[in-house]
């Protein structure tokens, strides 16, 4: 028996989620807003435009859809401005963005936030 077990923090679900959400609160405040940006891969300008669409219909801002360089495909960069970050905004964004990517047979990369 350990005299002082860990203790248990929130999970997101997801490894990497858990892992950034505790860097970031080792580091800063995670009740303070905070730039968010998220990352979707696909494979052209037709799909990314539809996906861009999903994502202002959802209610995130769009920074950029651009074809990734060195690449035939193309990014969507989504992101919201003063978010608050904690496990059940982080889980229901990575739900969002990989039904999405699923759906457009695209790849979410990942997110990432200012500190």
């Amino acid at each position: 028996m350990k005299l002082f077990p860990r203790r248990s923090r929130p999970s997101t679900g997801h490894p990497v989620d858990d892992d950034m959400l505790g860097e970031l609160g080792a580091r800063a405040d995670l009740g303070l807003p905070r730039h968010l940006v998220h990352y979707l891969y696909v494979a052209d300008e037709p799909t990314a435009r539809a996906a861009a669409d999903e994502v202002l219909s959802d209610g995130w801002d769009l920074d950029r859809v651009e074809r990734v360089r060195d690449s035939q495909g193309w990014v969507v960069v989504a992101e919201q401005h003063d978010a608050v970050l904690s496990t059940d905004r982080v889980a229901a964004a990575r739900r969002f963005f990989e039904t999405l990517a699923e759906g457009c047979g695209g790849d979410y990369g990942g997110w990432k936030s200012s500190v």
